[in-house]
């Protein structure tokens, strides 16, 4: 299926009653959103990264406040928020940040936050040697 934007968030492309596929877009974000906060509780994850419509804010934080989830919320644009939870020390780095989106990460922020999220350290690690324009490290045999 293709997707594309509007104002309540996603919607099928192509079809006359996106209207009708919105209750099922939120059940399917929904249970990504739960799924997140299980694999955080079983340890998989110190932080986690949850993109959602603005129009599920509250809910997620009630989910979040009633299972004593630390988090931080930050807006993107007009229509989504990312929602930081996990560990309070992680959400305490990523409140540290201050409010900029992420694409105005410096590059020590972005290679901490991406680190924290559980990305490839070495590739994380790439993309900073790579985002401050580091020349190509010769291979030592």
């Amino acid at each position: 299926m293709h997707f594309r934007e509007n104002r309540e968030g996603l919607v099928i492309r192509g079809t006359e009653d996106n209207q009708s596929f919105l209750p099922h877009l939120k059940e399917l974000v929904v249970k990504v959103f739960n799924h997140h906060i299980y694999e955080y509780k079983k340890g998989l994850r110190s932080l986690v990264l949850h993109t959602l419509p603005v129009h599920l804010r509250e809910e997620a934080e009630q989910k979040l406040k009633h299972n004593h989830i630390p988090y931080v919320l930050r807006p993107v644009g007009k229509t989504k928020i990312n929602i930081f939870f996990g560990e309070v020390e992680c959400v305490n780095i990523v409140e540290s940040f201050g409010e900029k989106p992420l694409n105005e990460l410096s590059d020590e922020e972005d290679f901490i936050l991406g680190t924290m999220l559980g990305y490839c350290r070495l590739q994380q690690c790439r993309r900073y040697l790579k985002r401050k324009n580091y020349p190509e490290l010769k291979r030592v045999i």
